[in-house]
């Protein structure tokens, strides 16, 4: 997960020496490989330990410290650190809102089912940031939030999101950025 990946970085950057533990078979999982490679030396040029394909088992405070028993590929180790930080990526937020009392629908991974236009399947509803799924991002919310507010107003061709020409940044150093 790229937040991951952000505080890593940012953390190995203002002097701590971090290990950074991802269960994807590469840093960055949705950046091309080359991207992703290129970064992993980065980290591990500046100290950083990086271990990809691995899955944390379990964790135990003792002693004030955290130990983490990690499985590999190769083994299973026990790693010892002052601090943890889970990443575990974006989920959706939907219980409690009483969209199930609406009908309204949800797609296989929980968000907001929508249209091109941040309709639900309710009349008069739209869903538009996170709630309405992936890519989580700022700047993705506020293009669905005009496209929505054009289409209740009746602006004649509005223009829907093309879900697959979205820009994002991982702020990592170095900081990666892709379309599509």
């Amino acid at each position: 997960e790229a937040i991951g990946s952000e505080f890593a970085s940012l953390y190995q950057d203002l002097g701590c020496q971090v290990t950074l533990i991802d269960l994807a078979k590469q840093i960055l999982p949705t950046e091309d490989a080359e991207v992703a490679q290129f970064v992993r030396k980065q980290f591990e040029q500046k100290g950083m330990k990086v271990l990809t394909d691995a899955v944390v088992q379990s964790i135990q405070i003792e002693n004030g410290q955290v130990h983490c028993v990690v499985e590999t590929a190769n083994h299973v180790q026990t790693l010892v650190f002052d601090r943890v930080l889970s990443a575990i990526g974006v989920q959706p937020n939907t219980t409690g809102l009483g969209l199930e009392r609406l009908g309204v629908e949800l797609n296989p991974q929980g968000f907001v089912a929508i249209d091109d236009y941040c309709k639900t399947n309710v009349a008069g509803l739209y869903a538009i940031g996170d709630v309405a799924g992936a890519p989580c991002l700022a700047h993705k919310a506020s293009h669905e939030a005009m496209i929505c507010v054009e289409k209740i107003a009746g602006v004649a061709n509005v223009h829907s999101l093309d879900r697959s020409q979205i820009p994002g940044c991982i702020f990592t150093h170095p900081q990666v950025a892709s379309i599509g």
